[in-house]
């Protein structure tokens, strides 16, 4: 599944996760994607259509 939304076309973001010791580690954090009719559509556009 491809983890993009197929309305805005939001993708994943490489984020810091800073610990206590002000330690960096890189991770993804990931758009909140619904599979609607075969399209991945993204909780925010999914909203929006509804109203």
């Amino acid at each position: 599944m491809s983890r993009i939304c197929s309305v805005c076309g939001k993708k994943p973001l490489v984020i810091n996760l800073v610990s206590h010791s002000n330690k960096k580690h890189l991770r993804k954090a990931y758009p909140n994607l619904r599979k609607i009719n075969g399209e991945n559509i993204c909780a925010k556009c999914l909203k929006r259509k509804t109203k």
